[in-house]
């Protein structure tokens, strides 16, 4: 059986966010890191839906295929991301790649470009590993240093009826819509 089958046929026995976490995957891969594309596409979920639209589930399977994106590079980015946008915040870019000087400055996991606020997600590695945890730091350095805003989010942050994360988001997305940012 395919993973998309499979994921197809999940759909009436698991949440909505966990159905769209897997199709980010799917979409996904590792390619943003490796360079290497995902087998399956949008068109193999489209398909995978539609051979699987009589089971139970078939109304979130077609909600969770409006709000697959590609780009996510853990389910913890893309159950942030679903948080964001069901608190009604525009949708962030997923993986955004910060240049300055037409230098990589950062690949962060979600952005706002225009009011240069950057949201990185922080697994417990992050805190576990010295060698990350020193990285976090220093990327977080540059960031600030070149006018962007860095939040940290952490398993914690997406907690309860209203995540935490959702008010740091939209606190600054608030502030930068209120200020002259530097280019």
């Amino acid at each position: 059986m395919s993973a998309q089958d499979t994921w197809a046929q999940l759909s009436g026995g698991i949440s909505l966010t966990d159905l769209i976490v897997m199709g980010d995957f799917l979409l996904t891969g590792d390619e943003p890191y490796s360079g290497v594309p995902s087998p399956w596409n949008r068109n193999d979920l489209e398909a995978a839906a539609r051979r699987h639209g009589r089971r139970p589930g078939v109304r979130n399977l077609r909600l969770a295929l409006e709000r697959i994106r590609y780009g996510s590079l853990s389910p913890q980015e893309s159950r942030l991301r679903v948080e964001l946008t069901d608190a009604g915040l525009p949708e962030p870019h997923l993986n955004h790649r910060i240049m300055r000087g037409g230098a990589l400055l950062a690949m962060v996991d979600l952005a706002y470009p225009d009011q240069r606020v950057a949201i990185e997600y922080l697994g417990d590695h992050h805190r576990t590993d010295p060698h990350v945890f020193q990285a976090d730091i220093h990327r977080r350095e540059r960031l600030t240093a070149a006018g962007w805003n860095v939040i940290f989010v952490t398993a914690a942050d997406l907690q309860g009826p209203i995540p935490r994360a959702v008010f740091l988001v939209r606190h600054a997305l608030h502030n930068a819509s209120s200020t002259t940012l530097p280019r």
